[in-house]
């Protein structure tokens, strides 16, 4: 696809956003555990659990599985991902119920504090994806921040991905599309927190790393007609390391919040 010509991996090093967001359109500072079951309603919490997306080697449990890996440690959300009797279970919280009803947003700036997963096997993220075009039948992914704990991806990773739906219009493209970012800075892997945010604009995709831009993309037409949900995420992976892996695998997040125009 032509786009992917239009990806650029910058080191500009420049800071503030390019838009101005007025509305502080969601917020949880995890002084309380607002998750509820991936079936309840909007209204019944911020996040639900688990996340209507499935991916990695660690089965992604229930609000009320026992023991939990949604749980709240020193005013922050601790997400786990840890082996009870030979089976691996990750954490996966998402800003919408089963039936995409809850927080959604199309333009603004989105920013998650946090410490990833810093052993062997934790796959750390805060990401986000889009409901399926009307358009195109693709739903966008943006991958804020990806870490692999102590597998040897040094830093922190992003992505973009543009994805097939499973009810495209006649003639639509259904190509699985991808970029990568991959700055290899040491902040994520430090043991320490660190902001990653998303800036998205009509025109642009941005990525922040402690309030300074690391890379941006182009956001054409088939990232723009679909709102996108929020998730928290430490998952299994990758693949290769789940021999080694390591239990209990713990991220830390200390506030999410996304600003609107």
């Amino acid at each position: 696809m032509a786009m992917k010509q239009n990806f650029k991996v910058m080191d500009t090093r420049r800071r503030g956003l390019l838009g101005t967001y007025t509305n502080l359109a969601f917020e949880d500072t995890f002084d309380t555990l607002s998750i509820a079951d991936a079936n309840q309603p909007a209204t019944a919490a911020k996040w639900f659990a688990p996340g209507h997306t499935t991916y990695g080697w660690a089965a992604f449990p229930s609000l009320t599985s026992s023991p939990s890996t949604y749980t709240l440690q020193d005013g922050m959300l601790r997400l786990r991902m840890q082996q009870v009797n030979g089976t691996w279970y990750g954490a996966h919280l998402s800003s919408v119920n089963i039936k995409d009803e809850g927080f959604t947003f199309s333009k603004g700036y989105v920013e998650v504090r946090m410490k990833v997963a810093q052993r062997i096997g934790g796959w750390s993220a805060f990401w986000m994806t889009s409901l399926d075009s009307p358009t195109t039948g693709m739903h966008g992914e943006i991958d804020v921040v990806e870490s692999y704990g102590a597998a040897g991806h040094y830093g922190y990773n992003s992505a973009i991905h543009l994805w097939p739906g499973p009810h495209p219009p006649a003639g639509a493209s259904q190509v699985h599309w991808a970029a990568g970012v991959y700055p290899r800075t040491p902040v994520a892997t430090d043991d320490t927190f660190h902001t990653y945010g998303c800036e998205l604009t009509d025109d642009w995709i941005v990525y922040y790393q402690d309030g300074v831009e690391t890379s941006r993309v182009t956001r054409g037409a088939e990232w723009n007609d679909s709102p996108y949900r929020l998730y928290l995420t430490v998952a299994g992976g990758p693949d290769r390391v789940k021999a080694q892996a390591v239990s209990p695998v713990d991220m830390l997040v200390d506030s999410v919040r996304v600003w609107t125009p």
